[in-house]
């Protein structure tokens, strides 16, 4: 399994101790960020011990990119844009927290998970407790992030 995501995503997912429940879900995957955010990964002090992996683009993936960005540029950053070509052209999963990802991602036809997303997904499949979600979500509000709707994710439905 292949993931992609921006360096930022990742420090929030370890900083919040949800790393592993990823990897749990997702059953070990290889972890991708664009190249131009190794930086970012490493000025954050986070030893990813994770296999990750810095993606480069080619003729693919600027082709893809030139698509995307024609219709999304007002929406996206070029990190996000890199990263939903990079999925799209090598048929990876793409982990964002951006509802403007998300809706390309699936205009695309990308495999797309935001965090409310994997939130769910880790009560669902029984990987940690609606408990353990309730704790995560709560002290990442401390933290500064909001979450729009929590029902949504602590819901069965």
């Amino acid at each position: 399994m292949e993931i992609i995501s921006n360096a930022d995503f990742l420090i929030l997912l370890e900083k919040a101790n949800t790393i592993t429940a990823v990897n749990e879900l997702f059953g070990e995957p290889n972890y991708h960020i664009a190249k131009s955010e190794n930086n970012l990964i490493k000025k954050s002090g986070m030893k990813f011990k994770y296999h990750l992996h810095a993606s480069k683009l080619g003729k693919k993936e600027y082709l893809l990119m030139k698509k995307i960005r024609g219709k999304n540029s007002h929406l996206l950053s070029k990190i996000e844009i890199q990263n939903i070509a990079i999925a799209k052209a090598n048929n990876y999963i793409l982990l964002t927290d951006e509802p403007a990802v998300k809706k390309v991602c699936g205009d695309l036809g990308v495999s797309c998970f935001t965090l409310p997303m994997l939130l769910k997904a880790f009560w669902a499949k029984k990987i940690i407790s609606k408990k353990q979600v309730w704790e995560i979500m709560q002290a990442m509000e401390k933290r500064g992030k909001r979450f729009g709707n929590v029902d949504a994710i602590l819901d069965q439905s």
